[in-house]
């Protein structure tokens, strides 16, 4: 969206402004999202130290 007549066009659709969905989760739901986005953390380092080795002994 380029210029302010474009975005006014474009958000006309937007009836209301975005709110966090955080806002309303508890905190076990926010607990258990952390817990989640830290193993796939943990899964994709694991797995880029892996292909780093890989390339070392190449």
């Amino acid at each position: 969206v380029i210029g302010v007549e474009a975005l006014k066009d474009f958000s006309g659709p937007f009836l209301s402004p975005y709110e966090l969905t955080t806002s309303r989760d508890s905190i076990e739901e926010l607990e258990r999202k952390i817990s989640t986005l830290k193993q796939q953390l943990n899964d994709v380092e694991t797995e880029l130290d892996r292909i780093k080795k890989g390339k070392q002994k190449a």
